[in-house]
This record gives C-alpha cells, structure tokens and sequence, in this order.
C-alpha cells in the first residue's frame, strides 16, 4: 500500500509500506538521478520505481518522505533523519565524504538532533520541507539531560573514543613490530642455511672430484699401474 507519495523537479519518491506495519515502510524512487537524487548509485535515469536500498541496507524504516529540487529527506520510525542527493548551499545537512562533489546517491544520517547544540537543547526531528536548495526541519521539544549532563556524557563519549583510536594504534603498531621480528628471523634462518648449503656443496664437489680420478685410472688399466712401478 502506497502510504504516500512526494515529488522533485524530476523525480518522484513513494513510501511503501510493509505489511504488518502501519506508520513505515520502504522508499521508492524513480525519474532523473542526474543529481544522485534516486539513491540508486551513480546518475541514473528509471521510468519505474526502485527501492531506495541505500536505506534498506540499513534497516531504516521510513514513515516521512520529503522531496526538494533534486534532494531528499526521510524521517524514519525512531525520529532520525536522513538525506541524500544534491547538497548545493549544503541543504542535506550533513558532510559528504566524496571530494569535491555536490552530490551524493547514498543516504545518510543527518546528526545533531536530539541533543544540545551550542547550549540550546535540539529535540528530535518531526517534520521536513525541501525547497530549491535550501531544507527547514520541525522538532519535537527537547526531552533529554541537562546541559551539565550532557557534557558529561559528551566527555566520557570523547574519552571512549579516544581509547579506541589509541588501542587501534597500539595494535597497528604491535603488528607492525612482529611483521619486522618475522622477517629478521627469516633473514637469519636463510643465511644459516644459506652457509650450510655452501659446504655441502664444497664436500659434494670434493668427492666428484676423487670419483673422476678413480674412473681415470681405472680407464688406464694396467699400464697406468706399470708407469707408477717404473717411475
């Protein structure tokens, strides 16, 4: 059952929603991708809607759909919101890892909701309106800690992050020590050998060279025996 439906200037989304749930449902878009704007990867253009997998990849349920010109937003059922396609003016609210591009088909998270933003507690979103290139949110009012308590859990958020990076650098860096421990053993493993092998060779050599002797004289027979008795 098509629950809603929202439009852009050359495209199209449609909430569908999925059976045993009432509010939410899976995204659909079809139209122009020329700004990325489908969330199906790359500039595509599709007469027929497709599902916005970006979002069902990431179990996100939608129960809003909103379209601008050529970007879109989605609240979903845990009041979160997401966009993606044209981030001109930065209307998608949110940074995009691509360098250079003012673009994105792929659905992010839009972070800084349900917390305190520059002293001023910022509740979850409720509504979106998309224009040309510009996006106005509705929040609920805010309903979490103090400011006080808010910093608190922001430092010890930091702290936690902070042993991590310092962990994974730790790790990297204990890796990168038995990789060099590895090869100095295997360095020292191969020379021994190495010296080995050059003896043996030597002795090989050796007894080749006592076997064509004796092969020579007995090719000689008797005669080389009596040249021996009479010198």
């Amino acid at each position: 059952i098509v629950m809603s439906v929202a439009a852009g200037t050359w495209h199209s989304l449609a909430l569908v929603m999925i059976p045993g749930m009432r509010r939410c449902g899976h995204v659909y878009s079809w139209g122009s991708g020329f700004h990325g704007q489908l969330g199906l990867g790359g500039k595509k253009i599709t007469a027929s809607p497709q599902l916005v997998k970006g979002l069902a990849d990431m179990c996100i349920l939608a129960k809003g759909i909103t379209c601008g010109s050529h970007h879109n937003f989605v609240v979903d059922s845990e009041n979160e919101l997401y966009s993606w396609g044209s981030n001109t003016n930065r209307c998608l609210g949110r940074h995009i890892d691509e360098h250079h591009v003012q673009y994105t088909p792929v659905p992010g998270h839009v972070s800084g909701f349900g917390t305190i933003v520059r002293r001023v507690g910022r509740g979850l979103p409720r509504s979106v309106a998309c224009g040309k290139e510009f996006t106005v949110v509705a929040t609920f009012p805010y309903e979490g800690p103090a400011e006080e308590i808010a910093q608190k859990l922001m430092e010890e958020k930091h702290l936690r992050e902070e042993e991590e990076r310092l962990k994974k650098e730790e790790a990297e860096a204990e890796r990168r020590r038995a990789e060099r421990r590895a090869k100095k053993e295997k360095e020292k493993e191969k020379k021994r050998f190495g010296g080995r092998r050059s003896d043996a060779s030597a002795a090989t050599g050796s007894r080749m060279d006592e076997s064509k002797a004796a092969d020579i004289l007995r090719k000689r027979g008797p005669d080389a025996d009596m040249v021996k008795s009479v010198r």
